[in-house]
């Protein structure tokens, strides 16, 4: 073997233990950022904030092999091998100054290269490069060791007093998740960006009351801003007022047989199925159906833009003059621009409805989170939310009262209402004209008897089909919606075979 192979390779078992020596040294500095980041987790679970125990092992272990391997990859060099091997055996340079001697042929530098050959060749590596356990070393393993023991500790959990001044109010928000992610599914498919960003904006301030620390001063103050929020948005649509016009458009389009369909779907506020008859309309009219649906629909334009509906006005005037020329394929465009109105107005519709839904549950919310706690502000609930004041007793006082009996001593029919105090008897004797009171009596006939009896019997139909009609509007579950008829039913005053 060569001088020079003979030298490389007693200082590449110095370079491999270098290498090995330093990755370990990395290694125990990621342990110490692994133990750190178990730290964190552990004071994160102490103070109540929800945290992944998996994540932060992940994260603890990942770091030490991250050094690790950087320590191993790191490359070490012949030269600073054999710096080391001077430095730990005292050689004063001696293998540096051989390294450099091997190009040269020179025979004061070739006993240079065997005088150094022959000194190293009782050279141990573990000597020049030791594993003992320093330290540095040590510091990494403890300080995961403790971490962990920290880790397995059960949190800290809060009192219940200062817990069930909120739980209530948090339990009553909770459910507001959900329902404002449906109104923003229900936004992005119309493509609405405003009412997007609104229910994202409330979806966040709602999170954030559910968490313990807050107030319930602080939770019904972002449910009311979160429902006069969705009501201003509302209220800008005005849905009732389009509804009116559209079934006033219905109206109109019944005078021809063509838009009968569509007529009916637009009274009945099917609006998507009033959308289709409109595109699928036949353009061909009867001669006798022309002038009275063109009149019509004139009359129905100037009235949907005195209400403020330009746009609405707008297609039907075109519907209008389409029709009273006979043109088929301007009224085929026309139905098509009327439908696609049409359409977009029960869209908009839904989205009311959902906003009205939201707005609903928002000061149902809003109600249970006041009462879930005792006068009004939840400051002084207990535990279970129980609407006790602050420093009374569960307990029933059984003692003795020297007050009991004070107030009623005496009055043997008892203390009278406010009501029957300030009673006051007159004697009413007829009718009260100028001259003063009458004597005379006044008797309803028969004639007069049924037309009210009438009258109340059409108050009667016309409320109840409001009822109904209110109903059926709001967006409920089919099981919620028989109970609330039912109970409509139930309340509903019977009529008599006599009075029908």
């Amino acid at each position: 073997m060569s001088a020079q192979a003979e030298l490389y390779s007693l200082l590449e078992s110095v370079r491999r233990r270098c290498r090995l020596r330093r990755a370990v040294l990395r290694g125990s500095v990621g342990l110490v950022v692994g133990g750190g980041l178990l730290f964190l987790y552990a004071f994160l679970r102490f103070a109540g904030f929800p945290f992944d125990l998996t994540v932060a092992l992940f994260a603890c272990f990942t770091a030490p092999a991250v050094c690790f391997v950087s320590g191993v990859l790191q490359h070490v060099s012949l030269t600073d091998a054999a710096a080391l091997v001077d430095r730990r055996l005292e050689l004063r340079n001696r293998t540096s100054t051989a390294l450099e001697f091997l190009p040269h042929t020179g025979a004061l530098q070739q006993l240079q290269v065997a005088d150094t050959l022959e000194v190293l060749q009782a050279m141990d590596a573990r000597r020049v490069v030791s594993f003992v356990p320093d330290r540095q070393v040590a510091i990494g393993p403890a300080v995961v060791a403790v971490a962990c023991l920290l880790c397995l500790l059960p949190p800290v959990k809060p009192p219940p007093v200062a817990e069930g001044r909120s739980l209530g109010a948090v339990m009553a928000v909770s459910g507001l998740d959900s329902q404002l992610e449906a109104l923003r599914n229900l936004a992005e498919d119309v493509n609405d960006e405003e009412l997007s960003d609104l229910a994202a904006q409330l979806q966040k301030d709602i999170r954030q009351t559910t968490r313990t620390e807050h107030e319930l001063k602080d939770v019904l103050t972002r449910v009311s801003e979160a429902q006069q929020k969705l009501q201003k948005l509302a209220s800008q649509m005005d849905i009732e007022a389009m509804d009116a016009q559209l079934a006033d458009v219905g109206e109109a389009l019944s005078s021809a047989e063509s838009f009968q369909s569509a007529a009916d779907a637009l009274k009945n506020q099917d609006h998507e199925k009033a959308a289709d008859a409109l595109a699928d309309v036949d353009p061909e009219l009867d001669e006798t159906e022309t002038r009275p649906t063109s009149e019509q629909l004139e009359r129905t334009a100037q009235a949907a833009k005195e209400k403020g509906m330009d746009e609405l006005g707008s297609d039907l005037d075109e519907l209008s003059n389409a029709v009273a020329k006979g043109d088929q394929e301007q009224i085929k465009k026309a139905a098509q621009q009327l439908g696609d109105r049409v359409k977009m107005h029960g869209t908009a519709r839904k989205v009311s409805q959902q906003l009205k839904s939201q707005i609903d549950a928002l000061g149902d919310a809003r109600n249970l989170a006041a009462h879930s706690n005792s006068e009004g502000n939840g400051a002084s609930a207990d535990a279970t939310g129980l609407n006790q004041k602050k420093g009374e007793s569960k307990k029933q006082s059984h003692g003795s009262s020297k007050k009991a009996g004070s107030k009623t001593a005496g009055n043997i029919h008892g203390e009278k209402s406010r009501l029957e105090g300030q009673l006051q008897m007159a004697r009413l004797t007829g009718k009260m004209t100028e001259a003063g009171e009458s004597e005379t009596e006044t008797v309803l006939s028969t004639e007069s008897s049924a037309k009210a009896k009438r009258l109340a019997n059409e108050t009667f139909a016309r409320y109840r089909r409001l009822s109904e009609a209110a109903l059926q509007a709001e967006a409920l579950p089919p099981g919620q919606r028989m109970t609330i008829k039912r109970y409509f039913e139930r309340i509903r005053p019977e009529m008599s075979s006599s009075e029908e």
